[in-house]
């Protein structure tokens, strides 16, 4: 079972009308508030972890479409307490580096030195602090809504509709060391594109599973 791939592929810039056609089906069998509320949490997560991929002013566009729509068919039962970074606010910067390199180890295993070191060691200290401390370290290596699993398949989608080619490789590869079958990953980017054309963003780039290397992926 995997409650987050539909909304792994809520997309940014989605319209109120939109997302209810995606979610419409979900609302008759998850009546009861504790279902709901775990909905609801892995919904939200999965937006917060895609925002350090697709930005946030898109992630902001999506997340105010579907609060209206939560409220209009649905009691929100989010509130401000559902904060699960809130312990991390406390600890210093640096803290956030050994999660971060877990999570990054686990998707890149042997390429991950060189990518850290070579690729990213010079003149690129601001943005392997961001990849490193904030993307990863801050965000996409919670586990407390969404575990590594459901969290490769959320930065697979959104790699996907943004037409990202050398990402793509990496994450499927990521995917694939998370668990998931090929069955599972060749249905998330089915899915991804599908939703791609419907709002006319270009696919063209993003390769197949047939492509992905043990050796790299670059």
């Amino acid at each position: 079972m995997a409650p987050s791939i539909p909304t792994a592929l809520v997309p940014p810039n989605m319209t109120s009308d939109e997302i209810l056609h995606f979610r419409t089906q979900l609302s008759p069998a998850i009546r009861d508030s504790p279902t709901w509320l775990f909905v609801q949490r892995r919904i939200q997560e999965s937006l917060v972890k895609g925002s350090v991929l697709r930005g946030i002013p898109p992630s902001l566009d999506t997340i105010f479409a579907l609060l209206c729509f939560l409220c209009e068919n649905n009691e929100p039962l989010l509130t401000s307490s559902d904060f699960i970074r809130s312990s991390t606010l406390s600890q210093p910067i640096s803290s956030l580096t050994h999660p971060a390199c877990v999570a990054l180890d686990r998707i890149y295993k042997h390429n991950l030195p060189d990518i850290l070191d070579r690729k990213m060691g010079k003149n690129m200290q601001d943005l392997k602090f961001l990849t490193l401390e904030i993307n990863y370290g801050f965000n996409l290596s919670n586990e407390q809504v969404l575990d590594w699993r459901e969290t490769e398949l959320v930065v697979l989608a959104a790699l996907i509709t943004q037409n990202c080619r050398v990402e793509v490789l990496w994450h499927m590869r990521g995917a694939l060391r998370a668990g998931w079958t090929r069955e599972d990953v060749e249905s998330v980017q089915k899915v991804a594109m599908a939703i791609a054309k419907r709002l006319a963003v270009r696919t063209d780039k993003v390769p197949g599973l047939e492509e992905i290397s043990e050796t790299s992926n670059d």
